[in-house]
């Protein structure tokens, strides 16, 4: 009891500022995208590991609202664009509404 009474109690850190190895390994283990993309309000050290992680692999399949969404944010986001190593999609142009023809032309072009 004495030896208890001498030892320094301290407050709990509010800061606790975990090793970027660490960050990595926790969410390679996370499977579930919505669970990756909470991380990302963690901190900021979870944010920029989340975020690589998210963006890595893109799949906007069939999706053609999401498809014209995407192309606009990354074309005015370089950085975002730098993240993504994957990006798939699947569009058919027969099921397109004609608004969205023009989009699916600039895709085609490149």
């Amino acid at each position: 009891m004495f030896l208890l009474s001498r030892i320094k109690r301290r407050r709990p850190s509010s800061k606790v500022q975990l090793p970027y190895d660490i960050i990595v390994h926790i969410i390679q283990y996370v499977e579930e995208r919505k669970d990756i993309l909470s991380l990302c309000i963690v901190s900021k050290s979870f944010y920029v590991e989340a975020e690589r992680v998210l963006y890595s692999s893109v799949d906007l399949s069939n999706n053609h609202l999401l498809i014209k969404t995407w192309f606009s944010r990354i074309s005015q986001d370089s950085r975002i664009a730098s993240l993504v190593y994957s990006l798939s999609f699947g569009i058919t142009y027969g099921d397109l509404p004609s608004s969205e023809r023009p989009w699916f032309e600039i895709i085609t072009r490149g």
